[in-house]
């Protein structure tokens, strides 16, 4: 992208140095009438250094200030996550070529659901003439949604001038703050197919995702781990003839994730549960993909309408879990997750896990028991959140 000229550039007098000034031109003429005062003298000098000084900040300002500079708008096209500090650099042209930028500060615009970013100002005492200089941003934006960059604004002041110059670079960028990333323990599939934590006294958690089926004969790429060695033992042809225990494997068949999105009316606590559980979803998809798991996520949208996405990949699939998790809003249909309950269950092979707002242990849908993971058992799960 080329170097934009500013669209608009304001000269403002600064309410201080100009009444400072004024001040100073009124004790100069106070001193002026008493010139047989030595006192007078005195003060009639130092009035007059202070008043060129004043003058000659303002021609610097104004001779040094924001004219003719151009601004190279930032090349940010990855979104990034809530909590997590992202990157914006914008460069900064000098086209004079004898006169210097001085003494300038630069703010991003930004602006997230309407709501303006205040960003930390980058000051530079000096650009030189036909120079080029790179501000930086680290912004870490509180809550997912969209992000729009609007544009960089410029000041500079010499210090002592009544005058300010401000110019504004507009460009209009817009990214997606993702839920925020969080890692779970290694523990939270253990703890969901039905074991116990090992360093910890933990209830067996409801509904297992990993059933035992039975044994049959070794073949070639089964996990030695999986080895039943009592029966193996038996068998006539052993060690060359081996049984393996054989489990219902939810890589063949989906575990089933169902977001819960109904939040009450003016419920400022299910609302802030609603947020965590966003995260929550989004790391548990990832941890079960990770672990090579094929995963089908349902959720219901604003209108109760419902979301179904096949997550099988991670580098592919989870990017665009988490840009439809970014965007959306609670729901007032309770009928509407219910619903979402009913169809995951219809399908006899799934193992359904169930993210809700609410401390339950165990839900029913069509007479099947699903895992019910509750606000307190998600913060048990969570190990850290990334990027804080």
């Amino acid at each position: 992208m080329d170097y934009l000229p500013p669209a608009k550039v304001r000269v403002q007098f600064r309410r201080a140095p100009l009444a400072t000034a004024c001040v100073v031109v009124a004790v100069a003429g106070a001193c002026a009438s008493s010139t047989g005062n030595a006192t007078a003298v005195v003060g009639l000098w130092i009035s007059l250094l202070i008043l060129g000084w004043t003058a000659v900040a303002t021609g610097l300002t104004h001779l040094c200030g924001v004219r003719d500079l151009v601004v190279k708008a930032p090349q940010n096209t990855a979104d990034f996550h809530a909590l997590s500090a992202f990157h914006v650099k914008a460069h900064l042209g000098n086209r004079r070529r004898r006169w210097p930028l001085l003494f300038a500060t630069a703010h991003l615009e930004t602006k997230t659901e309407g709501v303006g970013l205040n960003s930390p100002p980058v000051f530079v005492a000096q650009l030189a003439a036909l120079g080029q200089a790179v501000f930086g941003w680290r912004i870490t934006v509180r809550k997912r949604g969209e992000v729009e960059l609007l544009g960089l604004r410029l000041k500079a002041s010499f210090p002592g001038s009544i005058t300010s110059e401000q110019a504004f670079f507009p460009f209009s960028q817009r990214l997606l703050a993702l839920p925020a990333s969080y890692r779970l323990d290694q523990n939270a599939l253990q703890i969901l197919m039905g074991h116990r934590r090992s360093a910890a006294c933990t209830s067996s958690a409801p509904a297992s995702l990993e059933d035992f089926v039975g044994v049959r004969e070794y073949r070639p790429g089964d996990n030695p781990r999986s080895i039943h060695q009592a029966i193996s033992l038996r068998l006539a042809d052993f060690p060359n003839q081996l049984a393996v225990r054989e489990y219902e494997d939810p890589t063949n068949d989906d575990v089933c994730v169902v977001l819960d999105t109904h939040v009450a009316e003016g419920d400022l606590g299910q609302q802030y549960r609603h947020e965590k559980s966003l995260s929550f979803a989004a790391a548990l998809c990832r941890l079960l993909t990770e672990k090579q798991y094929s995963v089908r996520f349902l959720a219901a949208d604003e209108n109760g309408a419902k979301i179904e996405l096949p997550v099988l990949w991670p580098t592919r699939d989870l990017p665009r879990l988490e840009a439809r998790l970014a965007t959306l809003r609670p729901t007032r249909h309770a009928a509407a997750i219910q619903q979402l309950l009913n169809d995951a269950s219809a399908r006899s092979s799934d193992a359904v896990v169930f993210i809700t707002l609410n401390e339950q242990s165990r839900l029913v849908a069509h007479g099947r028991a699903m895992v019910a993971v509750g606000p307190d058992l998600q913060a048990s799960f969570v190990r850290e959140v990334v990027g804080v």
